[in-house]
């Protein structure tokens, strides 16, 4: 099935087939402060962030950004950009870019074209709508720009009001009542030109029993001009009648937002103009090309090179500014900063101090601020020590540690580095009998959260990953002369690693952990969950296993959680609830954690195949992952072509098996992008600056990378000559010793050859 190409001069992905995909294909736009996403119609929701960080629901997805068309001379009226009635549209597809949506159709020789962004400092969308007439004669039209709102911020829809306001050309629609949750209680359609008429109502523009695909105000010469109130949801129009003659062409800008004051909305009506509007679309545009000078590969395989260089930054960069969505949570950002400080290394470190307030006086870095999120999840320390450590292994810059930050709800301050300590304290620290790290609510797996919630059940993962992260620590500490701490840290390593070794082996597998009642979780004790893929592939990236050991543990992985399109979470699938393990248990076999394909997991492994040295698995569990893997084809799973899912329903689910129901939002890019670039390519960050430590899959006999790092600009280039050689390296014609080269820090480009050979 043909639903569209990619065209990467653009940057672009062009759905061919509107009504091809097997659910909607999304594409997101934001600021700081306005998000919205867009499927290839034009739907999807809206959302905008206010100063304490709260949200507010503009536009719930579903069919609500319209332009629809009136030809006044016969009467026909249509959805330019959906087209319900199933006209012989003789063009009708939609432009993916980066940081814009443009939808084009043609209809009866009229050429609509619907650009839709968000501009930089607004909390609002722009649209820009042409019309060109094809034909040889007079079109006589009325258009009609529809935006259906989400009015309602409280219970009380007695608050909502909609009519026309003069400063916006357009429809105000406010819910001004006492101790509202947010200061954003207006939202807004709003026009550069003065429409003719207006309708502030789904019951007056739709009628009461009509609907979308046949609007009954579009049977009307023109909308009535009436306001509303008592509306949950208000659905609002404009209207603006044109004659366009034989090849003339006419352009609208609209806006569609949220504002906390008419002052304002009226603010955000001025950005319609057209110098400021094509300013802001252009910014837009600029932003991906921006990233790409800081990291640019090519590896000889079209689809690797589209997706680091444009489609999985793009991702990177929604994680990085707007985390889960509806929640901003301390493991996924420090993950997602973590992958991208080489883009924007200001940005990483003013979130990594801002985020530092979240931290308890214990070291437990609470879950998520956005909303404020108690469950005790105890692995989010971890993360942050990792990220910390990658900032400053990007910028040489040590100051950070000596930022001053509060404890969350606490009196007491501490330096960033006095953080780290007691996060490091807190996961060493919080151990079980068995010398575990604490369970608590959680760990990683959100959804395993009744194993110990008694403060007795231990996450062996958890254990783990604080082997490596506190290892990392200790390699800071003893760069800042701090050689006694980083000898007690590291004691602690040691007996926690002894520790997973003796208690956490299970035949042929690590388990995952024991719960609050001793009972082994991941083990053949039970019948269901018995194999869990992350404490294998951390086993290997934490050493807790290596050499023969780590191969075997590898090949267990290959043997018993591979399957087509991916790596299991967790088999077999949980078929009745356990009350001892949590909510996983109770998913449908195939769904989220419970047996599915956790993509986020899987680039674990990815890393996992390089650490252990496997460039060729590397290469093929990234490609399982593919929108494109042919065992797994968008056709079928359902996700864009252009972005990484969440997850693929497991192969046990019994109806939808492979499917993808998530889009865009996950902590699975970051990994993979850092997969690609610094583990496969070699290309890391380091202490020393910038190592080059490739673990080439077989096919890739001459890559290379522009990578800017500290103020220098390398390209490398890198041929594989002998997958098992050994790589000499030269930079500007000078072989260097060992495989980390010169910190040069002059604004200049310098050329890196490595040989493998």
């Amino acid at each position: 099935m043909t639903t569209g190409y990619f065209n990467d001069a653009k940057k672009e992905y062009v759905i061919t087939d509107l009504l091809a995909p097997k659910r909607p294909w999304y594409n997101f736009i934001w600021n700081d402060k306005f998000i919205s996403d867009f499927d290839q119609f034009g739907f999807g929701l809206s959302l905008v962030r206010d100063k304490y960080d709260k949200l507010r629901n503009i536009m719930q997805s579903g069919d609500n950004r319209h332009v629809f068309i009136r030809d006044n001379i016969t009467g026909e009226s249509y959805s330019a950009n959906r087209n319900y009635n199933d006209l012989p549209f003789t063009i009708h597809e939609t432009h993916v870019g980066m940081g814009y949506t443009k939808i084009i159709s043609e209809y009866n020789g009229l050429l609509f074209e619907m650009t839709i962004f968000v501009p930089l400092d607004a909390t609002m969308e722009c649209w820009e709508v042409k019309l060109t007439n094809k034909t040889d004669r007079i079109k006589s039209l009325s258009v009609y720009p529809y935006a259906h709102f989400f009015s309602t911020i409280t219970h009380y829809i007695g608050y909502v009001k909609g009519d026309y306001c003069d400063a916006l050309n357009g429809v105000l629609v406010s819910e001004e009542g006492m101790n509202e949750p947010t200061d954003y209680v207006y939202e807004f359609l709003a026009s550069e030109e003065k429409p003719v008429a207006f309708e502030a109502s789904d019951r007056y523009f739709l009628g009461v029993y009509g609907n979308l695909t046949n609007p009954q105000g579009l049977k009307n010469k023109k909308l009535l001009n009436r306001g509303s109130c008592f509306d949950a949801e208000n659905g609002v129009a404009l209207q603006f009648d044109l004659e366009l003659k034989a090849g003339e062409e006419k352009v609208y800008r609209f806006g569609m937002g949220a504002a906390n004051s008419v002052e304002d909305a009226a603010r955000h009506k001025a950005l319609l103009n057209e110098k400021v509007f094509t300013q802001n679309l252009e910014y837009q545009k600029q932003q991906a090309d921006m990233y790409n000078d800081k990291i640019c590969v090519s590896t000889g395989d079209e689809e690797i090179d589209r997706r680091v260089n444009i489609w999985l930054k793009r991702q990177l960069e929604l994680g990085k500014t707007w985390t889960r969505l509806w929640f901003r949570g301390s493991r996924d950002m420090m993950q997602d900063i973590s992958a991208f400080v080489a883009m924007d290394t200001e940005d990483a470190r003013k979130k990594i101090v801002h985020s530092m307030q979240f931290i308890m006086p214990n070291g437990n870095y609470i879950r998520g601020w956005m909303p404020i999120t108690l469950t005790d999840a105890r692995d989010c320390s971890s993360w942050m020590l990792s990220t910390v450590i990658q900032y400053i292994k990007e910028t040489n810059d040590y100051t950070i540690l000596d930022e001053v930050c509060p404890y969350y709800e606490s009196d007491e301050t501490g330096t960033v580095l006095d953080h780290m300590f007691r996060a490091a304290s807190f996961l060493q620290e919080g151990v079980g009998e068995k010398g575990f790290t604490l369970w608590g609510g959680s760990d990683w797996n959100d959804s395993i959260d009744a194993c110990g919630i008694l403060g007795k059940g231990e996450s062996l993962w958890l254990a783990e990953a604080t082997v490596k992260f506190c290892g990392e620590f200790v390699e800071l500490l003893n760069r800042l002369g701090k050689n006694d701490e980083a000898n007690a840290i590291q004691a602690k390593i040691d007996t926690m690693k002894a520790a997973i070794l003796k208690h956490g082996w299970d035949k042929d597998h690590f388990i995952y952990g024991f719960n609050d009642y001793g009972e082994r979780v991941g083990s053949y004790d039970t019948e269901q969950g018995q194999m869990y893929l992350n404490p294998q592939t951390w086993a290997i990236l934490a050493d807790i296993v290596t050499g023969e050991e780590a191969q075997k543990l590898m090949e267990f992985v290959e043997n018993n959680l591979q399957c087509e399109y991916g790596y299991i979470q967790q088999l077999p699938s949980y078929s009745k609830g356990d009350p001892h393990v949590g909510r996983m248990t109770y998913f449908q076999k195939g769904c989220y954690e419970n047996g599915s394909v956790y993509n986020h997991g899987c680039a674990f492994k990815l890393v996992a195949d390089c650490h252990l040295g496997n460039g060729n698995a590397a290469l093929k569990t990234f490609k399982k992952m593919m929108p494109d893997n042919p065992d797994n084809h968008y056709d079928h799973s359902g996700v864009e072509p252009y972005a990484f899912t969440n997850m693929f329903l497991g192969p046990e689910n019994e109806f939808r098996a492979g499917e993808t129901v998530q889009h865009w939002v996950t902590g699975t890019c970051g990994w993979l992008f850092k997969g690609v670039v610094e583990y496969m390519l070699g290309v890391q960050a380091d202490f020393d600056g910038l190592a080059i430590r490739p673990v080439l899959p077989d096919e890739w006999t001459d890559v290379s990378v522009h990578r800017v790092f500290r103020n220098a600009t390398y390209e490398i280039r890198i041929l594989n000559r002998n997958p098992n050689g050994k790589a000499v390296i030269t930079v500007d014609g000078n072989v260097i010793d060992g495989d980390t080269l010169p910190d040069y820090n002059d604004g200049k480009v310098h050329n890196v050859s490595v040989v493998i050979e």
